[in-house]
C-alpha cells in the first residue's frame, strides 16, 4: 500500500514538473507565439517614429499576418530595458549597431547606412570636429550616440567639450536648436533626411565615419530575428522599397 502511494505520488510529481516546464518555455515570447496570438509588441518613441519606420513595418505585419501593439516610450535606456526583459519584442527605431548594444539586445539586419551630423543653427559656422573645443552639444539622455561623442573627445583631444544630456527626444532638440535655445545637437544623417524640409538648422558637418542603422529586438526572439532579417534582404530589392525611399527621403 505505501508503495502504491509512493507510486501514485511518483507520477503526480513527474505530471507537475512536465506542466511546469511547460509553462515555463510557453512564456517565451519568440515568432510562434507572435503569429499565434497575432500581435507584435512594439516600442515606439515619445515622439513618434517616422512614416518611412511606420510603413516599413505595416509591410512586415502584412507578411506574418499580424498587427502591432504600441507601447510609447520616452527614455531610450528605459526602451532597451523593456526589451531585455521581454515586455516587448521590436523597437521600432533606427538606431546604431554598436557593440556595446549588441551585448544587451538583437540587431536586424542592416536598414540603412548613415553619419552623424552636427546640427547648428545659422548662427553657427562649425565646419570641422576639431573646432568644437570649449563649445557644448546638447543631446537625448542615453542616447546611443553617447560613446561616439565620448570617442570624438578622446581621438581628438577635445578636453573642453561639454556634452549635456537632456530628458528630450531628438526632434525635440532640434525644435529646441531652432528656437535658439540651444546651439549644438546631432542626429544621424539618414533620419534627418526623413524630416520635413528644414531651412532653420545647419547639418552640413559630420562627426563620424559611415555606420549602420537596425531596429532592436528582444534577445529572447532569435527566430524574429531571423524571420525579419529574411524579410528585410529581400524587401529593400524590391520596387516597393525604392518607392517608400522616394516618397519620404528627401
Amino acid at each position: 500500500m505505501i508503495k502504491q502511494k509512493k507510486y501514485i505520488y511518483t507520477i503526480f510529481s513527474v505530471i507537475f514538473a512536465i506542466c511546469f516546464i511547460g509553462l515555463f518555455f510557453q512564456s517565451e515570447r519568440d515568432l510562434p507565439q507572435i503569429k499565434s496570438k497575432k500581435i507584435l509588441k512594439v516600442i515606439i518613441p515619445s515622439d513618434s517614429a517616422n512614416n518611412f519606420e511606420i510603413e516599413l513595418l505595416r509591410h512586415y505585419l502584412i507578411s506574418i499576418q499580424a498587427e502591432a501593439e504600441f507601447k510609447v516610450e520616452k527614455d531610450f535606456k528605459s526602451s532597451i530595458e523593456k526589451l531585455k526583459n521581454g515586455e516587448y519584442d521590436l523597437l521600432l527605431r533606427l538606431i546604431p549597431t554598436t557593440q556595446q548594444l549588441k551585448q544587451e539586445i538583437l540587431f536586424t539586419a542592416p536598414i540603412a547606412k548613415t553619419e552623424l551630423l552636427l546640427i547648428q543653427n545659422n548662427n553657427n559656422c562649425i565646419k570641422n570636429y576639431h573646432e568644437l573645443e570649449n563649445d557644448t552639444i546638447y543631446i537625448e539622455k542615453n542616447s546611443p550616440y553617447l560613446t561616439r561623442l565620448h570617442n570624438l573627445q578622446e581621438e581628438v583631444g577635445l578636453e573642453n567639450l561639454n556634452i549635456i544630456q537632456i530628458k528630450k527626444s531628438t526632434k525635440e532638440l532640434l525644435n529646441d536648436l531652432i528656437d535658439n535655445n540651444i546651439n549644438l545637437t546631432i542626429y544621424d544623417e539618414f533620419n534627418f533626411h526623413l524630416l520635413p524640409q528644414n531651412t532653420f538648422a545647419n547639418a552640413e558637418t559630420t562627426i563620424s565615419t559611415h555606420h549602420f542603422l537596425a531596429w532592436a529586438i528582444a534577445p529572447n526572439c532569435k527566430q524574429l530575428k531571423q524571420d525579419v532579417d529574411e524579410w528585410i534582404k529581400s524587401f529593400t530589392n524590391s520596387l516597393e522599397y525604392r518607392d517608400l525611399l522616394r516618397k519620404h527621403y528627401r
